[in-house]
């Protein structure tokens, strides 16, 4: 089955581009066809809905556009096709559908289907080269000037959420003036995922003090202790895989751990300075004052996490004096 050009499929875990995309094509629909038929529809709408939008073109407008987010089920695929939707989908092509399902699982018939049919956009996560490229090109269409090194620093600040980043470019766009790592720090809220690579780092590195500074700024960014302890068992978790890797001389670190591009090469060099025995004791400890949380020989009520903020500095003290 040859893709058809009216049917399109927008896919990929990078939401922000995607969904950028299906505003894009709602907007051209407008200017284009101010006499046309846009209709959205979701999981709460059924294949009877879908068949009346897709048949409404030449009843009621020349052109119709019919956007469906997380609209399919196995269910309702089979409903499509006994009731014969989808030839009509693919032979009404004064309608054009686009498909914005949440995920794309490929063993299901109704995925087989709109990747075979539709015309497919895909959204992976930008690698961190296009990331920063990403980064010049928004600032740049709001007029703000920014260098390589600059558009560094803020993703390093506001981490690599396109979603986030578009807010705070527009923060520093609407403030003016020439952006420096001062005002980033001072006008744009920190992302906690780039909170925890500095806090991450500072363990890394045994710096203790940095690690306690880091930790507060956690803590100020509204994280909760535990979350903190979430977090640490998260990044000696991707510690462990990266060190691991580099024992083995794994190619294609990436593609061995199922890490994103830019994690790895932002991690490869704190894994460094561990060693596997040292990552296991770090983890057991993290797992025992997970298991004393959950089993209640720590307590943490939501007015008072003392105990759990003084169990965190223990660990923190831990691993930098190890």
């Amino acid at each position: 089955m040859a893709p058809h050009a009216h049917l399109r499929l927008l896919m990929g875990e990078d939401d922000y581009r995607s969904t950028q995309r299906l505003r894009y094509y709602a907007q051209q629909f407008a200017e284009k066809y101010p006499e046309g038929t846009l209709t959205h529809l979701s999981a709460e709408h059924t294949v009877t809905d879908l068949q009346q939008a897709v048949l409404s073109v030449g009843l009621f407008a020349s052109r119709s556009l019919v956007i469906c987010r997380g609209f399919w089920t196995p269910e309702k695929y089979d409903a499509a096709e006994k009731m014969g939707l989808l030839t009509t989908l693919e032979t009404v092509t004064d309608t054009t559908v686009v498909f914005f399902p949440e995920k794309i699982d490929k063993r299901l018939r109704w995925s087989k289907y709109l990747l075979a049919s539709c015309t497919v956009e895909n959204y992976p996560l930008l690698e961190q080269p296009e990331l920063l490229q990403w980064v010049l090109t928004q600032a740049q269409q709001r007029g703000l000037t920014l260098s390589s090194t600059m558009a560094s620093t803020l993703l390093s600040w506001c981490g690599e959420n396109l979603w986030h980043l578009h807010q705070e470019i527009e923060k520093l766009a609407q403030h003016g003036g020439p952006v420096t790592p001062a005002l980033v720090e001072t006008l744009c809220l920190p992302h906690p995922e780039a909170i925890i690579w500095d806090f991450t780092e500072a363990l890394s590195r045994r710096e203790e003090a940095k690690a306690l500074q880091q930790l507060e700024r956690l803590l100020s960014a509204g994280e909760s202790p535990y979350t903190v302890l979430a977090m640490m068992q998260r990044e000696i978790r991707i510690l462990t895989q990266l060190r691991y890797a580099l024992d083995h001389h794994t190619d294609g670190i990436a593609k061995a751990t199922g890490l994103h591009p830019f994690v790895v090469q932002k991690t490869v060099p704190l894994a460094k300075y561990f060693t596997m025995t040292e990552l296991r004791e770090f983890y057991g400890q993290l797992l025992e004052a997970d298991t004393a949380m959950k089993s209640g020989g720590v307590t943490s009520e939501a007015d008072d996490d003392r105990e759990l903020y003084q169990l965190l500095l223990s660990l923190i003290t831990r691993i930098c004096r190890s």
